[in-house]
């Protein structure tokens, strides 16, 4: 594992850019559940400005040359988008529905190759600060919306609705965060699992200060006991899995020994805060994740059926239902509820862009995982930076699996680890690119 200090310099406009992108998320729930509540759908889309501005700041940047994988992006979202275009004319769906699609399926996806290319070891040193740093008042709410009644307006989402808002059992909530719905706090506290990991191996070339350290540790710790939601705790085994194959597959033994044993503390520090200083939340899971088994089965099994699509190819019309029309976002707008085209990502997909593009779409996403798989595991095992294998553990089931193209926070968790994966993956081969000029 490397340990060579990170130069101090001041972050790029893509890295201020990129961390103000991400401070939204959270943001945005807290601006449309205490603050303009009246209004706020509109805050849904509050970082698509910031988004435009990195890839106005890319293009500007790069203008003299177009890189490998932007010619194929404008080739592939222009067939895209000229299909789409073409079913909404057809079929008179409403132009807001067509753009949801637009945005959900092709206008995120430059974001993860922008910011591989273009964020600096300065940037990512400040991600993870502000990560932790955030951390602590994010679970500090969440503390307070588990040990506070169902009711209580600490707990709500978008509306006031007291029979929508989802609990682990009777008279415990799952805690939202200051996210609009349970998955998005899920998956934030699962990419902190993961951000905590890489700050404890990069600590000294980052020079991460140990007590922010370990309060973002305590905090990810907290966060992750109190989720109520087997989300978290599906998507922190796999971060850990990605932690241990960085441990076996690292080139010294000294490091996989290293990763191992904080590994073993991992799940110890977890133990003890999960049964000792939250039982009620041990109790209240051990009792769901039972009522779940009784009434659905196998956890795993259920999981697994969300890659099972032969139900929709044989049902969706040849052309599907509309990209983006069964979204969330087009679910509220006409006035539906529930998974209208399916609860799972890719169920959901072939109905939407039909079983001819639909299957389409979905090898796209599984040849990314890959890629992004296959490219971290060998990083790691040609440097030992297991930093982005680490994340990959969470960006890889963000890109294959989540409800993406679904959910408007979700979309943004998915490109933007995907991006730190990638960047990841660079600063990990820069030191041997430099040694072997010499």
């Amino acid at each position: 594992m490397s340990e060579r200090p990170t130069a101090v310099l001041g972050s790029s406009t893509i890295g201020r850019l990129t961390l103000a992108f991400y401070l939204l998320l959270p943001l945005e729930g807290i601006l449309r559940k205490w603050m303009f509540a009246d209004i706020e759908r509109i805050f849904g889309f509050v970082r698509d400005p910031i988004l435009i501005a990195i890839y106005v700041v890319y293009a500007f940047r790069s203008r003299r040359t177009l890189p490998v994988w932007a010619a194929m992006y404008f080739i592939f979202a222009g067939l895209f988008v000229a299909y789409v275009l073409a079913f909404a004319i057809l079929n008179a769906t409403p132009p807001i529905v067509m753009a949801l699609g637009i945005r959900s399926y092709v206008l995120y996806i430059p974001l993860a190759f922008i910011l591989g290319h273009e964020l600096s070891d300065a940037d990512i040193r400040k991600f993870i600060i502000v990560s932790l740093y955030i951390s602590i008042p994010i679970s500090l709410l969440v503390f307070l919306q588990f040990t506070s009644p169902v009711e209580s307006p600490i707990n709500k989402g978008t509306s006031d609705d007291i029979e929508s808002r989802f609990v682990v059992v009777a008279g415990i909530v799952r805690p939202y965060g200051p996210f609009t719905f349970t998955q998005a706090q899920a998956h934030f506290t699962a990419l902190m699992v993961a951000i905590t990991l890489i700050a404890w191996e990069k600590r000294r070339q980052y020079a991460i200060p140990t007590v922010l350290l370990g309060a973002g540790a305590f905090s990810t710790l907290t966060m992750g006991a109190l989720s109520g939601t087997r989300t978290f705790f599906g998507l922190a085994a796999l971060v850990c899995a990605a932690y241990v194959l960085a441990g076996l597959a690292a080139p010294q033994a000294r490091q996989g020994v290293a990763r191992l044993a904080s590994f073993a503390s991992v799940l110890i520090a977890f133990f003890v805060v999960f049964t000792v200083l939250f039982p009620t939340s041990f109790s209240a899971m051990s009792e769901r994740q039972g009522e779940a088994e009784y009434a659905e089965g196998s956890t795993i099994a259920r999981a697994l059926r969300g890659f099972d699509i032969s139900e929709q190819l044989n049902s969706a019309p040849l052309f599907g239902y509309g990209a983006g029309s069964g979204s969330n976002a087009a679910t509220v707008i006409a006035g539906l509820e529930g998974f209208v085209y399916g609860e799972t990502e890719w169920g959901r997909m072939v109905n939407e862009l039909g079983s001819l593009i639909g299957p389409l779409a979905i090898l796209f996403r599984v040849g990314v995982t890959l890629w992004l798989g296959w490219r971290c595991a060998k990083i790691n095992r040609l440097t030992g930076d297991g930093a982005a294998l680490i994340l990959f553990g969470f960006s890889g089931y963000m890109l294959l699996y989540a409800q993406t193209t679904g959910q408007n926070q979700n979309l943004s968790f998915c490109w933007l680890a995907a991006g730190l994966t990638l960047s990841l993956c660079r600063s990990a081969q820069a030191p041997v690119a430099a040694r072997r000029q010499f």
